[in-house]
């Protein structure tokens, strides 16, 4: 389940996993070579808990990338769940 995915107004893709959380092609990682010669891509984040998720989700807001406030509200809702 998607938390937020690339496009219009969300520079980060977060999921669910059935262990954790991942922040996929994070841009607030080094890039990395692909199977493709010359094609480099970020690597992706997993995150242990939500909370972390959370954390990770400010760190995006920070430098400034455009986080979703609809990801924002949904992890908020859950960790007061």
């Amino acid at each position: 389940m998607s938390y937020a995915r690339f496009g219009p107004g969300s520079d980060l893709y977060l999921i669910k996993t059935l262990d954790n959380w991942i922040c996929v092609c994070c841009r607030l990682v080094e890039k990395v070579p692909t199977a493709i010669p010359g094609l480099d891509m970020h690597g992706d984040t997993e995150l242990a808990t939500l909370e972390k998720a959370k954390s990770h989700v400010g760190e995006h807001i920070i430098f400034g990338h455009t986080v979703p406030d609809y990801c924002i509200q949904r992890i908020e809702q859950e960790l007061n769940d």
